[in-house]
């Protein structure tokens, strides 16, 4: 059975690492944390898929810029947003 400390923990790592509870502001506050902590998880995972459609439509000459090849520009791109 995991305790309320532990929950929270679970929650903070899940967002981000933001503080999902705060003692002195009530549950309030902690649910204000955690709206805010879900918005900012949503708008990372959405520039990261913008970022990975981006990577995809790159010419080689750009990639070749940067240093990376067609391979590893494909295998970044085919990542699910989620994932880092």
């Amino acid at each position: 059975m995991h305790t309320i400390d532990q929950a929270q923990r679970s929650l903070s790592r899940f967002f981000g690492g933001h503080r999902i509870a705060n003692q002195a502001g009530g549950p309030v506050l902690g649910v204000r944390q955690a709206v805010k902590a879900l918005i900012d998880v949503l708008f990372r995972w959405q520039a990261r898929a913008d970022q990975r459609r981006v990577l995809r439509s790159l010419p080689d000459y750009m990639l070749k810029d940067l240093g990376i090849s067609r391979s590893d520009a494909a295998f970044e791109a085919d990542k699910p947003f989620w994932k880092p």
